[in-house]
C-alpha cells in the first residue's frame, strides 16, 4: 500500500471513528441520561462518554481501539499520529459539551 493509500485510509478511519464518537456521546447525553433521570437515578455521563475503566465501552474507548489499529498499522501521515488524533477526539467532545445548553435549557446540562 503506498503512502497516499494508507494516508487516505487512515485520514478515512479516523473521520469515521470520530462521527461515531459524537453519536455515542449524544446518545450519552440525550437518551440514556433522560432514562436515568426519568427513573430518578443517577447517571454518570463521564463514562458513557469518555472512558469507562470496567467495560471499555465509553465513546472514547471505541475511539481508542480505531486510533490504536492505525498507530499499529504506520498507515497514518505524519501530521496525524496518536496525539494528533487525541487531540481531535478531545477537540470533539469540548464542541459537543459545550453545546449541552442547547439541548439543556434552564441550566439543566449536566
Amino acid at each position: 500500500m503506498s503512502n497516499s493509500k494508507g494516508h487516505l485510509a487512515c485520514s478515512s478511519k479516523i473521520g469515521s471513528a470520530l462521527a461515531k464518537s459524537v453519536l455515542a456521546a449524544t446518545i450519552c447525553h440525550i437518551d440514556n441520561m433522560n432514562k436515568f433521570f426519568f427513573k430518578l437515578r443517577n447517571f454518570d455521563e463521564e463514562t458513557c462518554e469518555e472512558t469507562d475503566r470496567i467495560r471499555f465501552r465509553g465513546a472514547r474507548d471505541k475511539f481508542n481501539k480505531v486510533r490504536d489499529k492505525l498507530v499499529a498499522q504506520g498507515i497514518c501521515p505524519p501530521c496525524l499520529d496518536g496525539s494528533a488524533m487525541d487531540a481531535l477526539a478531545d477537540s470533539v467532545t469540548a464542541q459537543l459539551d459545550a453545546a449541552n445548553d442547547d439541548v439543556y435549557p434552564c441550566g439543566l446540562a449536566p
